[in-house]
């Protein structure tokens, strides 16, 4: 087991909430089934584009479960019926881990840098870390595609409060970007990437 994935799970064993945040670089939807399958359950928010979608996504879910190889994975529908932002906080103050997107601007998003630019980001992440509970931990988690065509997950825990953890997760999202720029596949029209 790498290590990182070691203390992640020894800092999911705390019971003081994990947010995993992600962003919109390749295989993004294979976290999830991947730490899973390590034992480490986790709620994504996420917005699905149709009903199809979120059923079939729910149903997949509970299909591994019952295997017994994977950790239960569930889903906040962000624009769902129920204030996403609420049952966010509300799975870190049971100790849960949050997946969530850190990459997109919201109402929440905060200034930061990358590749020397300032963009929105952050998509509130820093006020739900301090709205869910003290001793909240953040995570990054990136799927990088290796040449032999497989993934591995790469996982940073990051510190840091406001505008300052935010900023983290930018200058890790950075890194992995210069080294694999052709897997970011979603560029914001807020972020003047390629001028």
């Amino acid at each position: 087991m790498p290590p990182e994935l070691a203390a992640l799970k020894v800092c999911c064993g705390r019971g003081t909430g994990v947010v995993l945040a992600v962003c919109h670089f390749g295989a993004v939807e294979c976290i999830g089934p991947a730490l899973a399958a390590h034992g480490l359950g986790l709620t994504g928010s996420l917005r699905f584009s149709t009903r199809e979608l979120s059923s079939a996504a729910r149903g997949r879910s509970a299909e591994l479960a019952v295997t017994g190889l994977f950790a239960p994975m569930e889903f906040i529908e962000i624009g769902g019926e129920q204030p996403a932002a609420l049952e966010m906080a509300a799975v870190l103050r049971k100790g849960g881990m949050l997946l969530a997107v850190f990459d997109e601007k919201t109402n929440y998003s905060v200034p930061v840098s990358l590749f020397k630019k300032q963009v929105w980001g952050g998509a509130g992440l820093d006020r739900l870390v301090r709205l869910a509970q003290a001793g909240a931990a953040v995570w990054s988690a990136f799927a990088i595609r290796n040449d032999n065509e497989t993934y591995e997950v790469r996982l940073s825990e990051h510190s840091g409060t406001g505008p300052q953890l935010v900023q983290s997760l930018y200058h890790n999202l950075e890194a992995v970007c210069a080294a694999r720029c052709a897997q970011w596949y979603f560029l914001h029209e807020e972020i003047p990437f390629v001028t």
